[in-house]
């Protein structure tokens, strides 16, 4: 990264000042975003560092060029500018922006400002050249921006051109202040401090009221004049000799500025004008023949041009680097071209070797693309170990890429494979990518086997395994990992970590978890090895999965909390899947409103990230939660979150986990026809909610027999969650058919299983039936601190429910909250009855007890007055 971009750049010594100019921009600070527009050579730049020396505010200062038309280059300078106001900023950002994942933008700038938030003095962020920028996310990050930023936050642009800026908004709102060409122009006071002043000329006032006519106050076309009007004799006749518009005016003067300076001179000037920035060593790298060093070095060449005004801008206060002002710059490259086109390459080769062993690999590939150096462009792209599409260069390495033949690509299989590669860094469809890998493999078929051969093959399968996975096709990752590990080569060490990892995932997915942890072990090594965060993240996410799936929940827990610790605050969204697991360990372990906080969090973070489903599963968590805490309207709420979520995604995706929690919510209102109809086509994803709902039915052995039936089917080692919580309702089921000895057999087996791990939620939501086979086991001295634990979460559990008829002079029944619940829900007597197997007058006879109870006389009073209690 070049750090004078982030140079307020250095003011000459006798400027004009534009004190009626800078009032104006200060008094346009309560205002949101200040814009400075106006063409070339109208001195923007100049009156905004004018203006920062007397402005007594925190400054982050961005000069935006050409290649910063890349989102994730553009972002990466953009956090770097504001570390000049808070040096922290940008930690957790950095990852997020450089990683391989496409991530809304939105999301993103959501961390920035979130950032931004944390400054706790105002302070301005100036937007430098905005006009270079064509691209259409970075237009969209800079409006999320002016949107959400702060108050302590002020935003200046200045640009050539404004059509891709929203401003009438801003305007009707009055939080913009607007400079433009005709407030930025020289009036005649000016002129004539600029050209006797600045420029040292001596001219008469109507001479200066002629020329500032004749230039309309356009700075540049001024500061060419007088640098043509230097050695000549009749000023008054030169200003008459020129007029017309601003290219015709350039190039006329442009002509005069080159015949005042010495030929080694203009020689620098024509061969420099192909860098974006130059320093003295860059220069003489450059240099052709003696008679330049007889000015001096290049350095010594930049201090001269800098001390006759020569359009030359330092960007640091070393004076190390410079560059020509852009409208110069532009002149002298038209110039370099007319003169002699095969000079051009040459120049950019040297270019690129002098940045090359620099190690500033972005700019050396930038100068060989230009050059047409196809080879060495190639090599320059794989950037000594780290490609430079995963450094922020992904729209420089597609732009050269898509303007390639394709015979060119054929002739070098890389190509392909690492146009593959940046397609999928930003986010192109899989089937673009697809296309790209297959014309590799064509390409590389024509190839006679090498190491190089293998390595790309390699690749190749590691994009395909990374395809593979937002399917979850599980046998399809696992195959293109171990391919891709096979073939890569040893030190090729940022592929073969991403290959790692998916092959950890594909082994999840297969429940192979003894594997899974291998992988992810190695993968969580090698991130760190490589300072790669994300895998880094991703890996330990997945290793704490597999841990709570093994039942291990407190090495889960730890796994879950490394995350959250380098995720940082704001944490990152690709940590969603921390805080969800975070929320199913304290669910586990009946601390409520910790789960609930925890799952919030994670939906929160999901819902930015547009590749996963995890924001439906967080919301069938907090419907359990709400389930526990007896607050069925809640749980309702979250029901239809996930649904209306999963319908906006996959809408014929049935979720299993939400199919059972909607089961358990409609056994809870007592409404087991809904409940029967909902599941009353069992198969292996709702056998669980099926067993309950036979079993509220009062059909315990069918619900027993599905249970056991399932249970027959699983691998016991792989799918050790699911085991445990097949033998907790079977216990229960038996204990309700009075089978006490059997199902204190099963118990004692998943007590055994769930002890380490600290579960206590799996038995408390089976309610009484477990209480008392919890009380049994304790008398008989089974694990006799666990089971004290279990009982005590049962107790205040059912404290909970006493709690909510105690204000009753007589509480109602089992049967009666049946009942009343059915009311709610706007049944009539005779479906109440129908659906509770009642006779007509049993269910009056109810509701003249509930009325009595409840001190009630209509139904609406009842269901009111029910709530209010906290009955549901």
């Amino acid at each position: 990264m070049l750090a004078t971009k982030l140079h307020i750049p250095i003011l000459r010594k006798y400027i004009v000042p534009r004190t009626r100019l800078s009032e104006r921009l200060s008094e346009g600070l309560y205002r949101k975003v200040t814009l400075v527009s106006a063409p070339a050579g109208f001195g923007k730049t100049t009156l905004i560092s004018e203006w920062l020396t007397v402005c007594k505010q925190e400054i982050a200062w961005f000069s935006i060029d050409q290649e910063d038309n890349d989102l994730t280059r553009f972002l990466t300078y953009l956090v770097l500018a504001l570390q000049s106001i808070s040096e922290s900023i940008g930690d957790r950002i950095l990852p997020l922006v450089r990683s391989s994942q496409s991530l809304p933008v939105e999301t993103i700038m959501t961390y920035v400002v979130d950032e931004i938030s944390t400054f706790q003095t105002p302070c301005i962020l100036i937007l430098d050249d905005l006009h270079v920028i064509q691209s259409e996310p970075i237009y969209d990050a800079i409006h999320f921006l002016i949107e959400y930023m702060p108050s302590e936050m002020h935003l200046v642009i200045s640009t050539r051109e404004t059509k891709k800026l929203r401003l009438s908004s801003l305007r009707v709102r009055d939080q913009i202040t607007e400079l433009r060409a005709e407030d930025l122009q020289f009036n005649k006071s000016e002129t004539e401090r600029f050209m006797n002043h600045t420029m040292g000329l001596t001219l008469e006032p109507e001479e200066v009221h002629l020329l500032e006519s004749r230039t309309e106050g356009w700075i540049a076309g001024l500061q060419l004049a007088a640098l043509s009007m230097r050695n000549s004799t009749d000023y008054h006749e030169f200003i008459r000799s020129f007029s017309g518009n601003h290219h015709l005016v350039l190039d006329y003067l442009l002509e005069e500025v080159l015949k005042k300076q010495p030929k080694p001179i203009q020689n620098f000037l024509l061969r420099t004008a192909v860098l974006d920035r130059m320093c003295g060593s860059l220069c003489d790298a450059l240099s052709e023949n003696e008679l330049e060093r007889d000015y001096g070095t290049g350095q010594d060449i930049l201090e001269y041009l800098e001390r006759i005004n020569l359009f030359i801008i330092p960007l640091d206060n070393d004076r190390y680097w410079y560059r020509y002002h852009h409208l110069f710059s532009d002149l002298l490259r038209h110039r370099l071209l007319r003169c002699s086109t095969t000079r051009v390459p040459v120049l950019h080769i040297q270019a690129s070797k002098w940045y090359e062993m620099k190690g500033l690999f972005i700019e050396a590939f930038h100068h060989a693309s230009e050059a047409n150096d196809i080879d060495r462009a190639a090599r320059l792209l794989e950037g000594d170990g780290m490609p430079l599409h995963l450094r922020g260069a992904t729209a420089p390495v597609l732009h050269w890429l898509e303007s390639l033949d394709r015979s060119i690509l054929d002739d070098r299989p890389n190509l392909w494979v690492t146009y593959a590669s940046t397609l999928t860094v930003s986010g192109h469809p899989i089937s673009n990518v697809e296309e790209k890998l297959r014309m590799a493999e064509l390409a590389l078929q024509q190839k006679e086997s090498s190491e190089e051969k293998s390595d790309l093959t390699g690749h190749v399968s590691a994009i395909r395994a990374m395809l593979a996975i937002p399917k979850n096709d599980a046998e399809a990752i696992k195959i293109h990992s171990k391919c891709a590990l096979e073939l890569l080569r040893p030190d090729n060490l940022s592929i073969r970590t991403s290959a790692t990892w998916t092959l950890g995932f594909a082994y999840q997915l297969k429940c192979d978890y003894k594997l899974a942890s291998k992988a992810y072990t190695e993968a969580i090594a090698s991130a760190k090895a490589t300072d790669n965060l994300l895998i880094t993240i991703a890996a330990t996410i997945c290793l704490g999965q597999v841990q709570e799936a093994e039942l291990m929940l407190h090495s889960a827990k730890e796994k879950f909390k490394k995350v959250l610790q380098l995720a940082g605050d704001p944490p990152l969204p690709s940590t969603c899947e921390a805080y969800f697991g975070m929320a199913r360990l304290l669910y586990q372990w009946n601390r409520l409103d910790e789960a609930e906080e925890y799952g919030q969090l994670g939906v929160r973070l999901a819902l930015k990230l547009e590749t996963i489903d995890t924001p439906a599963a967080c919301y069938v968590l907090l419907a359990r939660i709400k389930l526990a805490q007896k607050d069925n309207n809640r749980a309702a709420s979250y029901i239809e979150q996930a649904k209306e979520f999963l319908h906006s995604r996959h809408p014929q995706y049935q979720m299993p986990e939400l199919t059972e929690v909607q089961g358990l919510l409609l056994l809870s209102r007592g409404q087991f026809t809904a409940a029967d109809k909902l599941t009353e086509k069992p198969n292996d994803t709702n056998t669980i909610i099926r067993s309950r709902v036979l079993w509220a039915q009062g059909k315990t052995t069918e619900a027993r027999k599905l249970l056991e039936l399932m249970l027959q089917k699983m691998d016991r080692k792989r799918q050790k969650y699911e085991v445990l919580k097949i033998l907790v309702i079977k216990a229960a089921i038996l204990q309700t058919d009075h089978k006490i000895e059997a199902s204190l057999q099963i118990l004692e087996e998943a007590l055994k299983l769930a002890e380490p791990g600290g579960y206590i939620r799996l038995f408390a939501d089976e309610g009484e039936p477990m209480r008392q086979l919890l009380k049994e086991a304790h008398v008989r001295g089974w694990m006799p601190s666990y089971t004290s634990q279990l009982l005590s979460a049962g107790d205040v559990q059912q404290d909970t429910q006493i709690s909510s008829t105690k204000s009753l002079v007589e509480p109602l029944t089992k049967r009666e909250l049946q009942v009343l619940q059915l009311i709610a829900q706007g049944l009539s007597n005779d479906e109440i009855g129908k659906q509770l197997y009642l006779a007509l007058d049993t269910v009056k006879g109810h509701n003249r007890r509930i009325f009595g109870k409840l001190q009630v006389r209509r139904r609406t009073e009842a269901v009111a007055r029910a709530r209010e209690l906290g009955l549901f």
